[in-house]
């Protein structure tokens, strides 16, 4: 068995898939969508972020329920202190009358060493493989050249890329961001192709998925998978928390930028607090979106993500390949992602102007309703 791209810049067949996942929401919802297409491919599973020690249970939960958990490999990943909700790690666990059941082998895991060879090593076996990264790559860190030069891969970016070079920071301190955000390009462009997905470039910043007008298709399917809804539930109870407080921290840097400046708005002679404070409002106005669309849908959303890097692997049609762009991923002075044309790039991403990202949104959300219907997912167990 193969899992295939039919279109755009990953089209190909692929004898084993690499999946990384933090297990948020919209992880979750790519996997359900994709999992028909990886029935019966090798798998290899390395879960990370968050507090926790029980995803690696929680993955082998899920790939179970969506009938790809025969022959898997379950590794634990890097972690982080953003803390996962407990009743997250539930959402999958099945009934006390019919607890869930996997086949997949969750692997232990020695170091981080020891992680990268079994990636490593997984990818070298194969002949195709393709590699789906939903979280930080830190487990591609120390893998072979050969390895990612034989390997397609569609990554999403945004925190996740932030999250990835803090840790290369935090590993190396004397790391600076302009070479931690160099290091991350050369990651994408070591892989023999690399679909990079922001939402800022493609449907927009705060595009969602959720029980609006625009997503009844995609979304009514989710809403029958309690799974699903188990785990988009608790997660986002925890996130308007978190948010909420983020933005009253970010509040109080504001204040402090000012009374540690002089009257002409620097501090110290040298830092710009009208600069610092744009930083921060900026990053607010993306919290509040956040927990205005959390609180609007009563807590039934989730960001178009990563199902947006799996909407470009199942578009059968090719409506979303005249999107790709090739580019030479590469960043600004401010650290921010550039997206230069270079036609000839191993390196692609999803690009539309402003006034052509509802289009790309409908065409995203079109392919997700069909792989996400009864019909989509016919080849999953009742």
């Amino acid at each position: 068995m193969t899992f295939d791209v039919p279109a755009g810049h990953c089209k190909g067949q692929f004898d084993a898939v690499l999946l990384s996942t933090d297990l948020e929401p919209d992880d979750a919802v790519a996997i359900k969508a994709l999992a028909p297409r990886l029935k019966g491919v090798p798998l290899m599973v390395i879960v990370g972020e968050g507090d926790t020690d029980g995803k690696p249970q929680m993955i082998s939960e899920l790939l179970a329920q969506y009938g790809i958990a025969d022959g898997a490999t379950v590794l634990q990943g890097r972690r982080s202190t953003t803390p996962y909700p407990a009743s997250a790690l539930m959402s999958y666990r099945g009934t006390a009358a019919a607890p869930a059941v996997s086949k997949a082998e969750i692997a232990e895991v020695s170091s981080a060493a020891h992680l990268t060879s079994a990636v490593d090593s997984f990818l070298l076996k194969h002949s195709a493989p393709f590699a789906l990264l939903l979280k930080p790559p830190h487990e591609l860190n120390g893998v072979s050249s050969g390895a990612l030069a034989r390997t397609v891969a569609a990554v999403y970016g945004s925190f996740n890329f932030v999250a990835y070079r803090a840790a290369l920071r935090e590993d190396t301190p004397a790391l600076s961001e302009d070479e931690a955000l160099t290091r991350q390009e050369e990651l994408m462009h070591a892989f023999s192709r690399c679909l990079w997905i922001e939402r800022s470039v493609s449907v927009g910043r705060d595009a969602t998925l959720d029980p609006s007008e625009v997503c009844t298709s995609a979304w009514a399917p989710l809403s029958m998978d309690s799974s699903v809804v188990r785990l988009i539930t608790a997660w986002n109870e925890v996130s308007l928390k978190r948010f909420s407080q983020s933005v009253s921290d970010i509040g109080r840097e504001m204040v402090a930028a000012f009374e540690s400046s002089g009257t002409d708005g620097k501090t110290d002679g040298k830092t710009d607090a009208f600069g610092k404070v744009e930083a921060l409002s900026e990053n607010a106005s993306k919290k509040v979106m956040m927990i205005n669309s959390i609180a609007k849908f009563r807590g039934q959303q989730l960001p178009l993500a990563d199902p947006l890097v799996v909407a470009s692997l199942l578009d059968t049609v090719g409506t979303l390949a005249p999107f790709e762009r090739k580019c030479k991923a590469g960043h600004d002075q401010k650290g921010k992602p550039t997206f230069n044309p270079e036609p000839h790039s191993s390196v692609a991403t999803l690009f539309a102007k402003s006034d052509d990202q509802p289009k790309l949104y409908a065409a995203a959300l079109a392919v997700l309703a069909s792989a996400l219907s009864p019909a989509g997912n016919a080849k999953l167990p009742e």
